[in-house]
């Protein structure tokens, strides 16, 4: 197995730009195209945890048991997933010049944008989408030959969908087309009343250019898994079958069964053992409307050289820029955007989580920071709806500042495709930024005036205004009233109405923190625990009991005997979860405390 080298950020500008380029031959055009792009790739969310299970559904087979279907999205290495980056981030530029009358494209760009717009749906999602994309959008083969180079690239029959499922999801496919391309494009009825793309006349100049947009297209790293001449009835192709076990194993799988779809000799190869039509015979490039005289017979699209010193330095330096004002954003209003339209402005204090409804078809969410006039994307989300029925493991990105924005995709069991729901998070993983972002939260639920502002100063910001210091007293204040107020043991009291369900440890991820005692210690202490579980993925301090699944406080009488403090985590119901003491000082019982609480939850699962 070929070992994995990560390649430089100067390596990755050079890869995007060379892509840029090619779908725009204009130098400065693409240096933004591929700038954008890898400032994407540096803010993209990671999924945190392995899939445990994964069953995608195929045919029915004999006795009424489903076979293992198709992986709805594939999991792309990160030179992959920026190539995809690119693609998206070519888009805007594409419509802004598309609804210039001045600056129209010609019918040689628009078929480079049509083949890179279908192949950035199907890279998105997994090899039969992109057997249905190549096969029945881009040519005109039937849906019996689209079964057969599915059946020979997954080496299971079984698992191509019902046929009801590709009917459904070429009409997808479509519809995304023409929300994408408009009155560039016009549909008609074919075979069977069959609702297809009007079709310009295949040329060999349309199929050489078509060929250089999937061969640029093709993804990255990826390599041909078949042979020049073979049997597709009476031999195997190991690279392309995926038996059973690890879920995640067949990214790679899935990624090769892509590349022979794209890539135009295995394209080439994959038609001639099924003794299926050439290709270039069956292309079925739409006739494009409303776009500026020309043959639209691609002519050789210029190559890019590669970026210049001066260039690289300027993009380093913009990143770096990004990178900074990221690191130095206090939270404050945050916009979130599906597929580049905002659904929701959140505040962080306000609510530490945000649920939003999602479209099956979304493709992407982001998380980009309001202040003033100023916009700063922050995360970046694919959307991978999965195929699960639950929740699919979340993902998260830590910022240089130490924010973690998380996500999390869930679909309700039985709800059909179009229940899917995202909740987004907010978390400081730095603990004194933490301890003051839950300061604001607890100011802001005691109705303080000033608790949508920044505790901590941004770097570089100059002295605190002495308004600013005493409104800060005044929150400290507050808040000292807040803890030293009467207060029950975490399982004495049953908090009525708006509150959480009672849950075992395995899933405790909201925890309030209450030390009843009145003595600094007590105080540190409780301050400390907040901020502990603040900094640690997958956890987060509630403000009061209403809010949380379970809460952290001392346990029994003895908790000062022998200086050591114990420690218990009661849930909604009263049951205890977890007990345990500690000895030390404020910030060594609290970091111990937490990191065990910690790894008795990862034990429960």
């Amino acid at each position: 197995m070929t070992a994995r080298i990560e390649e430089s950020r100067s390596e990755l500008f050079e890869r995007a730009h060379g892509l840029a380029f090619f779908l725009h031959p204009d130098p400065d055009l693409s240096f933004r195209i591929a700038l954008e792009a890898v400032a994407r790739l540096e803010v993209t969310a990671k999924r945190q945890t392995r899939r445990r299970s994964y069953l995608p559904v195929g045919r029915r087979r004999a006795g009424g048991v489903k076979a293992p279907g198709s992986r709805y999205r594939v999991s792309l290495e990160r030179r992959q997933l920026l190539q995809l980056l690119v693609l998206i981030a070519s888009e805007p530029f594409e419509r802004d010049q598309e609804e210039r009358p001045t600056e129209l494209p010609d019918a040689r760009d628009m078929a480079v944008r049509f083949v890179a717009y279908l192949v950035r749906i199907c890279l998105g999602r997994n090899s039969f989408h992109t057997a249905l994309g190549i096969g029945r959008v881009l040519h005109d083969y039937s849906t019996e030959d689209v079964t057969g180079l599915f059946d020979l690239l997954s080496q299971d029959p079984d698992r191509f969908p019902d046929a009801d499922y590709l009917r459904e999801r070429k009409r997808v496919l479509l519809e995304q087309l023409r929300q994408r391309f408009g009155a560039h494009v016009r549909t008609r009825r074919g075979r069977r009343g069959e609702e297809r793309l009007e079709a310009q006349e295949p040329t060999a100049r349309l199929a050489a250019l078509v060929g250089r947009t999937l061969d640029a297209c093709t993804p990255w790293g990826s390599e041909c898994s078949l042979p020049e001449r073979f049997d597709p009835l009476g031999e195997e192709i190991p690279a392309l079958r995926f038996d059973a076990g690890d879920p995640d194993r067949e990214h790679p799988v899935e990624v090769r069964r892509i590349h022979a779809l794209l890539h135009p000799p295995c394209l080439e190869r994959l038609t001639g053992a099924l003794g299926l039509d050439a290709p270039a015979r069956r292309l079925a490039v739409p006739r494009f409307f409303h776009v500026r005289a020309g043959d639209g017979g691609g002519e050789r699209r210029p190559g890019s050289a590669p970026p210049s010193g001066s260039t690289l330095s300027g993009m380093s330096r913009e990143l770096e820029r990004r990178a900074a004002r990221r690191a130095g954003l206090e939270v404050g209003w945050l916009s979130v955007r599906v597929d580049g339209g905002e659904v929701l402005r959140w505040h962080p204090v306000r609510q530490s989580r945000a649920r939003l409804a999602i479209d099956p078809e979304a493709e992407r969410v982001e998380i980009w920071a309001i202040e003033g006039g100023d916009e700063t994307l922050l995360a970046l989300y694919l959307v991978d709806h999965g195929g699960l029925v639950g929740q699919e493991g979340p993902a998260s990105i830590r910022l240089e500042g130490g924010q973690s924005i998380g996500f999390a995709l869930a679909r309700a069991a039985g709800a059909g495709d179009r229940a899917l729901t995202l909740e987004v998070s907010y978390r400081e993983s730095r603990a004194g930024r933490a301890a003051a972002l839950w300061l604001r939260r607890l100011a802001h639920r005691l109705g303080g005036p000033n608790a949508d502002r920044p505790i901590l100063r941004r770097p570089g910001a100059g002295r605190a205004t002495l308004a600013g210091a005493a409104a800060t007293l005044v929150l400290l204040l507050a808040v000292g009233v807040y803890l030293g107020r009467p207060t029950a043991r975490p399982d004495a009291t049953v908090v009525r109405g708006r509150q959480p369900p009672n849950v075992p440890l395995a899933v405790v991820e909201s925890v309030h923190v209450e030390m009843p005692g009145d003595d600094a210690f007590d105080r540190r202490l409780q301050v400390l625990l907040v901020a502990e579980l603040e900094a640690r993925d997958g956890w987060s301090a509630a403000a009061s009991r209403a809010d949380a699944q379970a809460v952290l406080g001392p346990a029994g009488e003895e908790d000062t005997l022998g200086g050591r403090r114990a420690l218990k985590l009661v849930g909604r119901g009263g049951e205890v979860l977890w007990q345990e003491s500690f000895a030390g000082g404020a910030a060594e019982i609290a970091a111990a405390a937490v990191s065990d609480l910690d790894r008795a939850r990862a034990r429960s699962r």
